[in-house]
């Protein structure tokens, strides 16, 4: 069944938020008027607002979102948002792919929703395993906050590398398009090297429509779409059998031809070898819809921004995503020279996932008996799926995000900026698999994850120009952020029946009292927390818009590093020449931009891990498979340590210390 709008009750919140963003843009609309009159408003409000600078605001109006008091300098690209939003994008990577040089998008399936991988001109380290793309991924910041991304721990206790356990849905869905002013990919180390330690795969970065200044509107935005169903030529078991046969009479042994697949072995076996129109029962016809609300408006005093959102998007495969989200920021100037800005954020994405085999069997880590495999008969397929439907499968992401950041300027040179962030998201799965499709066997599991981080960041700017070619930038700051991931896991096999669809192990001693035998049952809880502190300062000089020159100095010591070599400094050298600017191309139409630039800088990057602050570990899992099971060689138990889990992290191995440096130049 496709929902083009949320079920009745997310409905009626959906309305609500839309009915109370009308009474509040009619009450700000009077209050703003009012604010503006030089008739009615105090005095000291006039005074202020005659004072405050027209040039913090962008041709549209927007006030700009909040961000770390040091310059973008260094390579930088920006895709067109303009003619991206035509397109029904349900996440920010599916929209950066293409559009951006140097950005890899690696998308593992079709279904919306899930979670994919971006690499910036390249990975930043060995990808040995899925777990390795975690660990390579860039930075993200929306309006000045760095976002936190899953954590890749969950995989170790699984013995399949398919899926990370958890809904796998994209971070990076709680974002409506519709919400976004400009996106920026900053990719060598004089672009990122303001972000620190995370920032050494490279920095997406990411701009919201915040505040606006300016009489009240409304803006609202919708769409409708379907994604048909492709057209395919399709096989039975026929066909199958015709293709392997020459190679096992040219090259199986007879124990191999003894292994021939059985069903494939039957000709007159018609749940095989009848007709093939599995696509019909397969593909869907896929439906888009989205809706997106906003109202904006105020004075250069007070501004404000609310938003609402919601999107569903459907593939062919039956899977499916759907999103709601709310968005709002304000700005005010309370007293003369002091700035504060809050932007708050909430959503909620839920998936339904694809049921693939491979991906059922990893999600169960028991291998399928598949002697019998589905039958490419729709009517048969059908029973199949039936059988599928009577299972569970939700998948829920929650996540919430806020942002506060003060700015005071003490005179026209020098100004403080303070900013706290907190990022909360919430993951939950419930699975549930009936033995009609397990080999009579069902399963059961429960997945409650949550990750949060939180940052404070503190600067003090001093900018002035010298007479009107010279301008010099110093910047001093300190900057703390706090991570915690934890996830809490359980599963269970062969339950009692297929009408008890929850996770619920029985207790010891007492095998009747709960869903599960506790003996087929496993149980998983882990967390780590993570603590990074930096001091940092920074150099920047440029004379005449033609040449600059930045010196950046970072300090950062990680809670995952043994704490005898904390502490590492981290500096970068970046410089450009603006040769559009001289006098020789200022008239010229052949380049509208002509830049050259070079960078050369050093960032830290910090362990995903925190084992690693302990000193000198050295690990052995049992089996060859990390199962525990203990292996036997003529019914004597030994042990068989995988050479991939032994580790000597040596005495004072601090943080990582990759190097960057890069030429580059830019010209339009």
């Amino acid at each position: 069944m496709t929902y083009f709008y949320p079920s009745t009750r997310k409905k009626q919140v959906f309305l609500l938020a839309l009915l109370m963003m009308g009474t509040g843009a009619a009450a700000q609309k009077k209050v703003f008027n009012k604010a503006d009159s030089s008739k009615s408003a105090s005095s000291d409000a006039t005074e202020r607002l005659k004072q405050l600078p027209v040039s913090v605001l962008d041709t549209a109006g927007y006030i700009r979102n909040t961000d770390m008091m040091l310059r973008n300098r260094g390579a930088i690209s920006s895709p067109d948002l303009d003619q991206a939003r035509k397109l029904p994008y349900f996440g920010v990577n599916a929209l950066l792919s293409g559009r951006v040089a140097g950005v890899d998008v690696r998308t593992p399936t079709a279904e919306p929703g899930k979670r994919n991988a971006l690499f910036i001109r390249g990975a930043s380290g060995l990808l040995l395993k899925n777990g390795d793309i975690f660990a390579a991924q860039p930075l993200y910041v929306i309006d000045g906050m760095p976002i936190q991304y899953d954590h890749a721990f969950a995989y170790d206790i699984q013995r399949f590398d398919f899926n990370r356990i958890g809904s796998e849905i994209d971070p990076l869905s709680y974002i409506d398009p519709n919400d976004i002013r400009s996106i920026e990919v900053l990719k060598d180390a004089a672009a990122t090297a303001k972000y620190g330690p995370a920032a050494s795969a490279g920095v997406i970065q990411i701009s919201t429509k915040g505040p606006r200044t300016g009489e009240l509107r409304v803006e609202v935005d919708g769409y409708a779409g379907m994604s048909l169903k492709p057209s395919l030529k399709v096989i039975n078991g026929r066909w199958e059998r015709d293709f392997r046969l020459p190679f096992y009479d040219k090259y199986a042994t007879a124990e191999q031809y003894r292994s021939f697949p059985a069903y494939l072995a039957d000709s007159t076996n018609a749940q095989y070898y009848g007709a093939a129109d599995w696509d019909e029962a397969y593909y869907r016809n896929g439906w888009m819809t989205g809706l997106h609300a906003g109202v904006s408006g105020g004075s250069r005093l007070a501004s404000f921004r609310f938003g609402v959102g919601q999107a569903s998007q459907k593939a062919q495969d039956n899977t499916m995503a759907r999103r709601y989200n709310v968005h709002f920021g304000i700005n005010i100037s309370p007293v003369k020279r002091l700035d504060w800005s809050t932007y708050l954020s909430a959503a909620m994405v839920n998936r339904e996932r694809n049921q693939s085999l491979r991906d059922r069997m990893g999600d169960q880590d028991y291998i399928l008996n598949l002697d019998r495999p589905p039958s490419p008969n729709k009517s048969l397929l059908e029973a199949y799926y039936g059988y599928l439907e009577n299972g569970i499968d939700r998948n829920r992401n929650n996540n919430v995000r806020a942002l506060n950041n003060l700015t005071y300027t003490f005179t026209p040179y020098l100004k403080f900026n303070s900013r706290f962030s907190i990022d909360y998201s919430q993951n939950f799965r419930d699975l549930f698999v009936p033995s009609t499709v397990s080999d009579g066997n069902n399963f059961a599991s429960n997945f409650d994850g949550l990750q949060t981080r939180m940052t404070f960041d503190n600067s003090l700017e001093f900018s002035r120009y010298f007479g009107k070619k010279h301008q010099l930038t110093i910047t001093a700051g300190q900057f703390n952020q706090w991570d915690r991931w934890r996830y809490m896991y359980g599963k269970g096999y062969r339950g009692k029946s297929d009408y008890i669809k929850i996770y619920d192990p029985s207790e010891a001693g007492n095998p009747d009292n709960g869903s599960h035998n506790l003996r087929l049952t496993a149980n998983f809880k882990d967390r780590i927390r993570a603590a990074l502190a930096s001091f940092y300062g920074n150099f920047a000089y440029d004379y005449d818009g033609k040449y600059s020159v930045m010196v950046y100095l970072r300090q950062d010591g990680s809670s995952n590093v043994q704490e005898d070599n904390r502490w590492k400094l981290f500096p970068t050298v970046a410089a450009s020449w603006n040769v559009k600017n001289e006098n020789f191309l200022k008239t010229s139409r052949t380049f509208s931009t002509l830049r050259l630039r070079g960078s050369a800088g050093r960032i830290g990057k910090v362990f995903s891990l925190d084992y690693y602050k302990d000193g000198p570990v050295y690990n052995v899992e049992i089996g060859w498979e990390g199962t525990p099971n203990l292996s036997t060689y003529n019914a004597f138990p030994y042990l068989t340590p995988r050479m991939n889990s032994v580790m000597w992290p040596r005495h004072r191995m601090g943080l990582y210390r990759p190097d960057q440096r890069r030429p580059g130049f830019r010209f339009r």
